[in-house]
């Protein structure tokens, strides 16, 4: 007698539509995918600060005072404590900060979310798409069975940092 494999109704799943979501789930998967290995503690608190900055404003600013951004990422980069973690982490912070680096301006999300699918994901797994002016990632029949959930998520425009700062500027006057 063979046992059949339980097929999941593809109606079923949870369709996940909120980009933090989606980048949490991203940056916790890139964590934990091969190749493992010995990575800094530094570089692991930049990322999981990448990932959280993005996470709050929909995208990743560059920062106020480059002398003090460079001595931190680089105090960061030969912190002499290790942790088992994916070298992917290694390779996103270098993609990530080479990009902010070179613009000299904000991570956009379209940017920041494939650089997270092409990571951690196989090829053909989700497809980003842009139409007219959006960009919508939408995953494959193969994807939501293997994961147990649908992605469908509109990248929204990032939150405007201004208007925290200014808020928090008048309310200490």
């Amino acid at each position: 007698m063979t046992e059949k494999t339980p097929q999941i109704s593809r109606d079923k799943i949870k369709t996940v539509t909120d980009q933090r979501a989606l980048v949490l789930w991203l940056a916790k998967e890139a964590k934990e995918s091969s190749p493992q290995g010995d990575v800094p503690k530094g570089l692991i608190r930049l990322f999981d600060a990448l990932i959280g900055e993005f996470a709050e404003w929909g995208a990743v600013y560059p920062p106020m005072s480059w002398a003090e951004w460079f001595a931190e990422v680089l105090r960061s980069m030969y912190d002499p404590n290790c942790e088992r973690c994916s070298e992917r982490v290694r390779w996103l912070i270098s993609e990530y900060y080479g990009e902010l680096v070179n613009r000299r301006a904000r991570l956009e999300p379209d940017f920041f979310i494939k650089e997270l699918v092409l990571q951690v994901l196989p090829r053909g797994a989700v497809d980003i798409t842009r139409q007219n002016g959006q960009v919508k990632v939408s995953s494959s029949e193969m994807f939501d069975l293997e994961h147990g959930f649908k992605v469908r998520v509109i990248v929204r425009e990032p939150k405007s940092r201004a208007a925290k700062i200014t808020s928090r500027w008048l309310q200490e006057l």
